[in-house]
């Protein structure tokens, strides 16, 4: 009704014959693909346990402050100071997470570097 006041012309296209269909099969097959390839990253993303599973991820996505801050959780106990600086490059990235800022000021602490422990938990 609104689409014939707008003079809107209506488009149908048929499904039936099969040169119609495997096209359209084929794009949401992809669009399928590409969706369950993100939410598996995304999945990774949040739970590695290994530095080196972090670094492959940071290679595809080296601006992805989840990722940064997750790299820099699995360094706590390995490399403060690594530890540090990925925390430092979440909070870059994302200035307004809270919980990106609390773990630096953690991590800074850890360091013994006081200073950047104070201007972190100032973003608090």
């Amino acid at each position: 009704m609104i689409l014939r006041q707008l003079d809107v012309a209506r488009i149908e296209v048929s499904l039936r014959g099969r040169s119609r269909s495997l096209p359209f099969l084929l794009a949401v097959g992809a669009v399928s693909l590409f969706l369950a390839a993100q939410v598996w990253v995304v999945g990774i993303a949040s739970s590695f346990e290994r530095p080196s599973t972090g670094r492959l991820l940071l290679a595809l996505d080296s601006n992805d402050p989840q990722l940064q801050h997750r790299l820099g959780q699995v360094y706590k106990d390995i490399d403060p100071a690594e530890s540090v600086r990925c925390l430092r490059r979440a909070t870059e990235l994302s200035r307004y997470s809270r919980l990106y800022w609390s773990d630096l000021a953690s991590a800074c602490q850890l360091v013994g570097d006081m200073q950047c422990a104070d201007q972190a938990t100032e973003h608090l």
